[in-house]
């Protein structure tokens, strides 16, 4: 996938800790990974998944990406983490449509 311009990253460290990075102290994309962090933690509760320490919900969402976007995860990295996020929040809600559990229902 070619870059189009400022991004955010996970970087999986030892012991499969996850990072959200950007590009440098200086990226653009730094001042939103707070939004990233909380749309995480916003997906996983639609999810159903609830957990005391907010943290483990935006690494549970980034394995969930590494999981099911496999095409997308490369040497320890997932790059374009928004794009592969709302591609997976498409993906989950085709599937909760073919399942007749859609919220439009």
């Amino acid at each position: 996938m070619e870059k189009s311009g400022p991004e955010l990253y996970a970087s999986f460290a030892e012991c499969d800790r996850v990072s959200i990075v950007t590009d440098g102290p200086y990226d653009p994309q730094r001042n939103r990974i707070h939004v990233f962090i909380r749309l995480a933690r916003q997906a996983m509760a639609a999810l159903r998944f609830n957990f005391t320490d907010s943290s483990r919900a935006v690494d549970y969402w980034v394995y969930l990406l590494k999981q099911e976007s496999p095409h997308r995860y490369k040497h320890c990295r997932i790059p374009a983490l928004w794009a592969a996020s709302a591609e997976l929040c498409m993906e989950f809600e085709t599937r909760a449509r073919e399942a007749g559990t859609s919220k439009d229902e």
